[in-house]
């Protein structure tokens, strides 16, 4: 499970806003491409009740994150590279590769529909006070 610590900034609904260092993402390999500074705010479930100041710990499935890598750069490749392989000669090489961008293109407008849908459900880490010892 990808878990990462933060401080309580401000509580909202039963969701609390996290302020993160960022100084774990120096183990990742696109941490260059992701990083635009050191300190994140990011909104999480609280699992139990918890106040601004609190250290809470972050979690977030592995699994989940793998899927929504999967979902975000791979399906628009196989779905750009189908649908110009269904086209077939039907049109001509340029009108092939608009249509496969604005299907791809499709694909992104129902993703951010969903992404909205289920954000709370799984896409949000939970948030618990950590362990002190």
């Amino acid at each position: 499970m990808a878990e990462s610590k933060g401080i309580v900034k401000d509580i909202l609904n039963g969701k609390v806003l996290v302020s993160v260092s960022k100084g774990g993402c120096n183990s990742c390999p696109l941490s260059q491409m992701c990083r635009i500074n050191d300190i994140e705010e990011v909104e999480a479930i609280a699992d139990e009740p918890l106040n601004k100041g609190d250290v809470v710990v972050l979690h977030k499935s592995e699994g989940f994150l793998i899927l929504f890598s999967f979902v975000l750069f791979i399906v628009p490749l196989i779905v750009l590279v189908t649908t110009y392989a269904l086209l077939g000669d039907i049109f001509t090489q340029g009108i092939k590769i608009l249509i496969s961008l604005g299907v791809m293109g499709i694909y992104f407008l129902i993703l951010g529909i969903l992404e909205k849908k289920f954000k709370e459900r799984y896409i949000l880490p939970h948030a618990r006070r950590a362990e002190t010892f």
